[in-house]
C-alpha cells in the first residue's frame, strides 16, 4: 500500500498520488478557489511535523498495523517526528551533510525499491 503524506497543497499531493498509483493522500496545505475560479485562498496548517505523526497513527490505527510496520519517506525538517515515530524513516535528499536522522538514506525515489524489498 502507498499512501501520500504530505505538507504540500491539495492539488499536487492528489496529482502525485495519482502519478503513482498511491491508494490514498493528506495533504496538509490547501487552495481555495471562489465560485468563479479564482484563487481566493491558501490554506497552511502549521506544525506539519506533529500532524504528520497523528496522520500516520490515524492510517496505522485503520490499517491495523502498528506504526513501526511503515516505511516513511520523507525530504525535510517537518519529516523529523515521523522519523522518530515509524523507526523506518527513508531520507530522500542529495545532500551529502544533513541534520536528519533516519534508517536509511537515499538520492532518488527509485531507490527506495532496494529498501522495502
Amino acid at each position: 500500500m502507498i499512501y501520500l503524506i504530505t505538507g504540500s497543497m491539495n492539488l499536487f499531493a492528489r496529482s502525485i498520488a495519482r502519478r503513482v498509483g498511491a491508494n490514498g493522500y493528506r495533504a496538509n496545505s490547501t487552495l481555495r478557489f471562489n465560485m468563479r475560479g479564482e484563487l481566493r485562498d491558501i490554506g497552511y496548517k502549521k506544525d506539519q511535523g506533529k500532524r504528520k505523526v497523528l496522520q500516520i497513527k490515524q492510517l496505522a490505527r485503520r490499517l491495523g498495523i502498528p506504526v513501526t510496520e511503515i516505511y516513511y519517506i520523507g525530504d525535510g525538517e517537518n519529516d523529523r517526528e515521523a522519523f522518530l515515530l515509524t523507526s523506518k524513516g527513508v531520507l530522500l535528499t542529495k545532500k551529502k551533510e544533513t541534520s536528519l536522522q533516519s534508517q536509511w538514506k537515499i538520492n532518488a525515489l527509485e531507490d527506495i525499491l532496494e529498501i522495502c524489498i
